[in-house]
């Protein structure tokens, strides 16, 4: 169950909402995520940043999480997870680039 602040809500689409809420049911990502760290956009930044800043739906990031997290079934070893994650990006952003960042944190920029 994912349940929402009305008062968190703020500007947030109803497709940020779904999309976001469909992160968490299918995924269970992690809520300690710090954003600012990491360059990969992703719907699940929805509330730690603006809904304005965030990104408008599913970004190729959160699509192949999603695929990458099914392909290994739910015996999957983090490591196999994080291959067939970065597998279905690498696949994502060859279809549409526009809309792949480098996954790099800042730290490693500097």
């Amino acid at each position: 169950m994912v349940v929402f602040d009305a008062d968190a809500i703020g500007t947030a689409t109803p497709t940020q909402i779904g999309d976001y809420a469909a992160m968490h049911l299918l995924g269970t990502p992690s809520r300690n995520t710090n954003f600012a760290a990491v360059s990969a956009r992703s719907i699940l930044s929805l509330f730690a940043e603006s809904p304005d800043v965030a990104p408008a739906s599913l970004t190729a990031f959160d699509r192949a999480y999603l695929e990458g997290a099914y392909a290994t079934g739910p015996q999957g070893l983090r490591g196999s997870v994080t291959r067939a994650m970065l597998d279905a990006y690498q696949r994502e952003c060859a279809e549409e680039p526009h809309d792949c960042q480098f996954l790099t944190t800042q730290a490693e920029d500097t």
